[in-house]
């Protein structure tokens, strides 16, 4: 498969939709592209014909899509039925200027992120003070469609994103925060710069490649300097430098493949909430400290749930396995 991760960065076209395109092809399954820059499309089986518009193929309800939509739906849902997640506190636009954030009863450090909004560059994590997350509930909402921020409580832990399909576990990746390591004299801003022209990468906010471009942002910006560097610094050889704290899709995640090593009780509680929200097809985003142990009382929570869940991570890991969520969708869809 790595072979062809070249022909899969295709422009205006998104990589889940031709990586679901080609194991198709591969299968027999008689395909057509209806519109590209909407990534939609159809593939047939004999009398059997689908409509997929990128990942999502109709699989899951317009209601239960709208609710994991809405992070805050989605843990009063999770809660209700005795599922872990995060402490969360909630600020609308209109209490913004009222809300005395000295006095919130949460412990740092804290994520603050949109509810309404699912892009990464309205995100922070390891928030360690009341000033940086003040700034950055503040910066949330400049953005015009937020309309409403949850204040996080941060699990100790590995972000894990879990692919659930007809309740069983089928892809299991472990996201990291992307970081470059120093093996030759130029800044910060120069190597990012290089690594950009990598071709495996696509636009900063599509997911339309292999990977995203770096962007630098007021994110990746503070990351930085945390570590008493500047764009312009030119780090010492061997130095490892973080470039984003979070470990985004759309921000140069890397992913490593888990699926080998998951814990069933986790499968389990990854299937529970699948099932209650009836997803047959949806990813499970987890934090815990050690994916292959059983699940107990300590340090772990599930944090979000989305009903289309992008599949280039589990094809296109940067260690180990990868994993054909792909074909087995569609096996799963036409059996």
């Amino acid at each position: 498969m790595k072979n062809n991760m070249q022909n899969l960065l295709i422009k205006n076209w998104g990589i889940s939709s031709e990586i679901i395109l080609q194991e198709a092809k591969k299968l027999s399954y008689k395909t057509e592209i209806i519109s590209k820059n909407d990534n939609l499309f159809s593939i047939a089986y004999w009398s059997d014909k689908i409509y997929f518009k990128s990942v999502d193929c109709g699989i899951n309800s317009a209601f239960w899509l709208k609710i994991s939509d809405n992070k805050e739906l989605t843990y009063l849902i999770a809660e209700e039925n005795n599922i872990k997640v995060p402490k969360n506190i909630y600020i609308d636009r209109a209490q913004l200027n009222d809300t005395d954030f000295t006095n919130l009863d949460i412990v740092y450090p804290v994520i603050s992120k949109p509810i309404d909004w699912g892009h990464w560059d309205w995100v922070a994590i390891n928030l360690h003070n009341v000033e940086l997350l003040k700034e950055w509930v503040k910066y949330s909402f400049k953005n015009p469609q937020v309309s409403r921020v949850v204040i996080q409580q941060q699990i100790k832990g590995d972000d894990h994103r879990i692919i659930v399909l007809n309740w069983k576990v089928i892809a299991v990746s472990k996201r990291i925060p992307p970081y470059i390591k120093w093996d030759w004299e130029t800044s910060i801003k120069e190597l990012i710069n290089l690594e950009n022209t990598n071709p495996k990468r696509g636009s900063w906010y599509n997911h339309d490649g292999i990977m995203s471009k770096i962007l630098v942002d007021k994110e990746s910006i503070c990351c930085i300097s945390e570590q008493w560097y500047t764009l312009e610094s030119i780090p010492k050889k061997g130095i490892t430098i973080n470039i984003r704290k979070n470990a985004n899709l759309s921000s140069w995640w890397l992913a490593i493949d888990m699926t080998f090593i998951i814990h069933e009780s986790i499968k389990n509680e990854a299937i529970k909430i699948a099932k209650i929200c009836w997803l047959s097809f949806c990813w499970v985003d987890y934090f815990c400290e050690d994916i292959s142990e059983e699940l107990k009382i300590g340090n772990w929570a599930i944090i979000e749930l989305n009903a289309t869940p992008w599949i280039r991570m589990h094809h296109f890991p940067s260690q180990w396995e990868s994993r054909n969520v792909a074909s087995l969708l569609l096996q799963e869809l036409f059996k």
